[in-house]
């Protein structure tokens, strides 16, 4: 007979939920009393939400015997019934002593989930919030108080690091394992291939007969494929979660590394309730992070540098999230300086990444930023120095399907641009022939295809381009990147239009197939990495696909010179 007359396993996971949810909430709260504090109107409201979200906490954590985090929510929530009793008088160390406190409380959760030993400082950081309680009935005035709590905040402050706690995805109504959703997906995955598969086979025998079972066949058929797009969209909305879970620990990220920097940012968020495959949510969250150091760091100039250039003392950073057809776009900007492209020149100049008589369109020197190993800082500290963060976002959006781009203008600020796809499980495809093999490119990641003649293809030394609509627009043939002995058509070039990164390159086939959804298989082990290549699909004709990788493509395009610089303005035959 077990001890305890519960799953205390299942018990333990809600609480992790709850935890985390709660915490995240705090976060947001004491950064609000702080906004408050400073603003002089107070909202008794913010103090009764984080006394009652540490009363939840303690309780929970006491009824499953973590006695360790019950006690610091415990102390926490006394210092909360000090504000909301209006013995203690807010000031920027009681706010200092909550974000310490929510910080050693994350480590303190995670810690006990994974039963390992508590952080370190835990002892001494409860001693203070008693000894908090204990200065209040000891002093008679507000002010007195004020200059000890102050003093105590000054002493050994354990160093915590923000974390967050991993977990599943949280839902108000009932939690299921991602793995069942999973499964459930590749099962969906399995129905949509054979949905288009009967469809074709009942069209065909439709046109080769005129039985009138056949045309009922057609419309079982069509009434199969209604019934298994609205599964599909269902378990696609199942698996979506807001974007906001990742957006609301920015907030707190953006404040300390402002402090930390002596900067004054103000951070505007917007489309947090947009929603996306929840695969993608824990995903893009370090890069979102990279990009808001580099924002806070790089970008918003001091407060006395940005009133001498005419600006206003505090900076802004704008965080916004929308849906754009079977895409969504997050995009982030700053009012800082912008990228310095004659520091950027240098720099690259001093690494060998350009030469000296090497030109570059301004454009081409701010995607420099993105290299590995590339960064402008002086001085390598505890943010930024090492160029490691730019190259994490290019490469996780890069994973993840995705794109992205960035633009800067001196004096006014950077802007970057992802966009991701909405699931990487079901995707819109235009499939595509080169040789006697079929190709599958993401819609998502097609402008355009066009016929183009072979007169209207033009060379830039030795590299393959077309104008289009004025834009100088370089090929790729795909025969020629995967070696297949494809001949080449002397009178036209069937021609695919990608953009990658804010440029378009023309993918060269010998065929459009139409468009199709498909289901997107992972190579197998066995296989290993192929460049180009991004996974494989099974038609409804039973045929089996590969997808093309198309930021894997025009990236190793660039890298080997195949596609031309920017610089390269002119077109000689």
């Amino acid at each position: 007979m077990p001890d305890e007359p519960f799953d205390r396993a299942e018990f333990v996971a809600y609480f992790r939920d709850e935890a985390e949810e709660l915490l995240h909430r705090i976060d947001a709260d004491v950064l609000r009393l702080e906004a408050s504090s400073k603003s002089g109107i107070r909202d008794p409201e913010i103090v009764n939400a984080l006394f009652r979200a540490l009363h939840t906490i303690k309780g929970n954590a006491a009824m499953l015997d973590f006695a360790d985090i019950a006690d610091l929510a415990h102390g926490l929530e006394s210092l909360c019934d000090l504000l909301r009793t209006e013995q203690l008088v807010l000031s920027d160390s009681c706010v200092e002593l909550l974000f310490t406190g929510k910080d050693l409380l994350v480590a303190l959760v995670a810690s006990s989930l994974a039963a390992a030993p508590p952080p370190e400082g835990l002892r001494e950081f409860l001693d203070r919030l008693g000894g908090v309680a204990q200065t209040r009935d000891a002093m008679e005035t507000a002010e007195s108080f004020e200059a000890d709590v102050a003093r105590m905040l000054a002493g050994e402050s354990p160093a915590v690091t923000p974390t967050h706690l991993p977990g599943p995805a949280r839902r108000p109504t009932v939690r299921v394992d991602i793995d069942r959703l999973d499964h459930l997906l590749n099962l969906v995955g399995e129905l949509v291939v054979n949905r288009t598969r009967i469809s074709d086979i009942a069209a065909s025998l439709a046109r080769a007969g005129d039985d009138p079972a056949y045309d009922t066949l057609v419309e079982s058929a069509a009434l199969l494929a209604r019934t298994s797009a609205e599964i599909q969209e269902s378990l696609m909305k199942v698996r979506m979660v807001p974007i906001g879970r990742v957006f609301e620990r920015f907030p707190r990220i953006v404040r300390d590394i402002a402090k930390a920097r002596g900067k004054d940012v103000r951070l505007h968020v917007g489309g947090a309730s947009t929603e996306l495959d929840k695969t993608i949510v824990d995903d893009i969250g370090e890069p979102l992070m990279h990009l808001l150091r580099n924002c806070v760091d790089h970008g918003i100039e001091s407060p006395s540098v940005r009133e001498a250039a005419g600006k206003p003392r505090t900076g802004t950073i704008s965080l916004n999230a929308y849906h754009a057809g079977n895409q969504i776009v997050i995009e982030m900007s700053d009012d800082g300086a912008g990228v310095d492209r004659e520091r950027v020149r240098r720099r690259a100049l001093d690494a060998g990444i350009v030469a000296r008589d090497e030109r570059l369109s301004d454009q081409e020197l701010v995607e420099l930023i993105l290299r590995p190993g590339f960064s402008t800082a002086d001085a390598v500290s505890d943010l930024s120095g090492r160029g490691v963060g730019m190259d994490v976002v290019v490469k996780t959006v890069a994973r993840l399907k995705g794109l992205f781009h960035v633009r800067s203008e001196p004096g006014r600020g950077t802007y970057f641009e992802i966009k991701l796809p909405l699931t990487l499980a079901i995707i819109a495809a235009l499939l595509v022939r080169v040789g006697k093999e079929l190709y599958a490119i993401p819609l998502d990641a097609v402008t355009e295809s066009q016929r183009v003649e072979t007169g209207d293809i033009r060379t830039v030394r030795g590299n393959e381009v077309v104008m289009l609509r004025g834009e100088i627009v370089p090929l790729v043939r795909v025969a020629d990147v995967f070696g297949l002995p494809v001949p080449r058509d002397p009178e036209k070039a069937m021609t695919v239009i990608v953009g990658v990164q804010g440029r378009h390159v023309g993918l060269v086939v010998d065929a459009f197939e139409g468009e199709q959804e498909i289901v997107i298989k992972p190579l197998s082990d066995v296989v290993g990495r192929i460049v180009g290549i991004s996974g494989a699909t099974i038609l409804g004709s039973g045929a089996i696909s590969l997808i093309l990788d198309v930021h894997g493509l025009v990236s190793d395009a660039y890298a080997s010179g195949k596609i031309p610089r920017a610089e390269l303005t002119s077109m000689e035959a």
